[in-house]
């Protein structure tokens, strides 16, 4: 296994369980759902970053090193093999995404969309490639964040522990000289 002795690291992808197309964001894959296919996916609440498993060790960047890939839910921490259908059923079962009520699928503003596979079945707007610099941007953004947040409440819990330890310590000593008086009575 690559960077770790027990745990398999794991590279999370998000694909679209409706067309297969594969986003590196969870947010990414959210905006597609809503734009693309017109149904309402409810992002992950905020967080410092997705949490330790006993198997696995996350790895975030697609070029990095990992031993596997993985589907990831955008909506939750799920994540499963390269099984779409697993994926597809988790999202409906778990998150039942609704559909939009004034959405209008693509197909009916062809104007607005350019055609991408051969087939018909798929549109992309023409926008589609600043929504995803966007999006990019913005979870980067959203990553410094969390870094910065993570960083304060280490700060924080640093001058928690070192508070606690002192007392702990004023506690210890306090009893030691309770026992030292009784001794010497």
């Amino acid at each position: 296994m690559v960077n770790s002795r027990e745990k398999l690291v794991v590279n999370i992808v998000y694909p679209c369980y409706i067309c297969g197309n594969s986003y590196r964001f969870a947010r990414q894959m959210i905006d597609h759902i809503s734009n693309v296919h017109g149904y309402i996916l409810e992002p992950r609440p905020r967080s410092y970053g997705r949490p330790d498993e006993e198997h696995f060790k996350f790895e975030r960047i697609l070029n990095g090193t990992w031993d596997i890939q993985h589907y990831g839910c955008p909506s939750c921490w799920f994540h499963c093999s390269l099984d779409i259908e697993e994926l597809m059923a988790h999202i409906l079962g778990e998150h039942d995404p609704a559909l939009m009520a004034d959405f209008v699928h693509p197909v009916d503003e062809e104007d607005d969309y350019e055609l991408v596979a051969s087939d018909g079945d798929e549109y992309v707007n023409a926008s589609d490639e600043e929504e995803e610099a966007e999006a990019k941007a913005e979870e980067e953004e959203e990553e410094e964040e969390e870094f910065h947040e993570v960083e304060e409440q280490d700060a924080a819990n640093d001058d928690v522990s070192q508070t606690e330890i002192k007392q702990e310590i004023l506690s210890n000593l306090d009893t030691l000289n309770g026992i030292f008086k009784k001794m010497f009575q």
